[in-house]
């Protein structure tokens, strides 16, 4: 599997490197994990953090969510009728493995957002024993913004999309 690069992270560990840091605050969720690993990033804990509760920030300051967001999948009427809609416990698609469902596989919209709020709201195991079903579809994978995923799921492309 070919790893993906971060830009931000990329640029920021390279002007490191070179000792010529240019940023002083930045905001990327996926940049954290590397610039953390490589040690360059420090903690910072805001005045307002307090009234945070805990699984919104990292315990050693690190980081704070300052956006949450509401997730679901999204269908279209013609192919999934209102009482087939995608529900945490089943899919929409009565055909798996026919190309039912499409996502973007590095977004927190998309695969890997869908993945942790399944585990999060269902719980470990049933949100893994729903993950498992899932994972025998063929889902579609789609580098692109939600937006145009949605409107492909719109065209009839898809039955549904996260």
């Amino acid at each position: 599997m070919a790893r993906r690069r971060n830009p931000t992270a990329a640029k920021i560990a390279a002007e490191a490197q070179a000792g010529r840091v240019q940023a002083d605050v930045f905001d990327a969720i996926s940049s954290m994990v590397p610039l953390r690993r490589a040690g360059l990033v420090a903690p910072f804990v805001p005045s307002a953090a307090g009234q945070y509760p805990a699984d919104l920030k990292d315990a050693d300051g690190y980081w704070i969510a300052i956006l949450l967001y509401v997730l679901r999948p999204a269908s279209t009427p013609r192919w999934c009728p209102r009482h087939r809609r995608p529900k945490p416990t089943r899919t929409c698609s009565t055909r798996a493995g026919k190309e039912t469902m499409a996502w973007n596989p590095g977004s927190m919209a998309g695969a890997i957002g869908f993945v942790g709020n399944t585990l999060i709201g269902m719980g470990e195991e049933r949100g893994r024993a729903y993950l498992e079903a899932l994972s025998r579809q063929q889902i579609v994978n789609i580098e692109a913004s939600s937006r145009a995923i949605l409107d492909q799921v719109i065209a009839g492309e898809y039955r549904w999309a996260s």
